[in-house]
């Protein structure tokens, strides 16, 4: 019951009243199946409350404890999407790196690559994330995804100099 009331809540956008019920099921029920998604699940909260640090550690507290869980590629991911958003562009390229290495869940690798390329993309890197943004497209049709490597792939020839190229983008 308190997992499902602390999806409700971060469902409604009620991400601290999400983090207590997801810490309650943590502290109140140790030995809980449900205790890596609400590993998970708090460490999203934290996300979504512009809490970062937070965040990475509860990801880093769910692969310390569950290294081959079902969530440990997405907690991964998230550590690499923490630390990208922080402007943490080494570390999140390599974390990037490893989610593709390990992961082959094929919505993760599209995350993965889409993650990766914007990062290598702050890093003026335009040759290598056009790459990663083109095999997006190529691997993650239907997919969301698909929207956004397109356009980044036109801000990467733009930033390349192929300006026409970038407008017919």
């Amino acid at each position: 019951a308190l997992f499902k009331a602390g999806d409700a809540l971060y469902a409604n956008n009620q991400f601290q009243l999400a983090a207590e019920n997801y810490e309650k099921l943590m502290t109140d029920y140790p030995r809980s199946s449900l205790l890596p998604n609400a590993f998970f699940q708090l460490g999203m909260s934290l996300m979504r409350r512009n809490e970062p640090l937070k965040a990475e550690e509860k990801f880093a507290d769910l692969l310390a404890k569950y290294p081959e869980g079902p969530l440990a590629d997405e907690a991964r991911l998230r550590i690499a999407e923490v630390r990208q958003l922080q402007g943490h562009w080494t570390e999140a390229l390599q974390d990037f790196d490893r989610v593709l290495a390990v992961s082959s869940n094929s919505p993760l690798q599209g995350q993965a690559l889409l993650g990766r390329g914007r990062v290598l993309y702050n890093l003026f890197r335009f040759q290598e994330a056009r790459g990663d943004f083109e095999q997006v497209l190529r691997d993650a049709t239907n997919s969301p995804l698909v929207e956004q490597a397109f356009y980044m792939r036109g801000l990467c020839d733009y930033g390349m100099g192929k300006d026409k190229e970038a407008v017919a983008i």
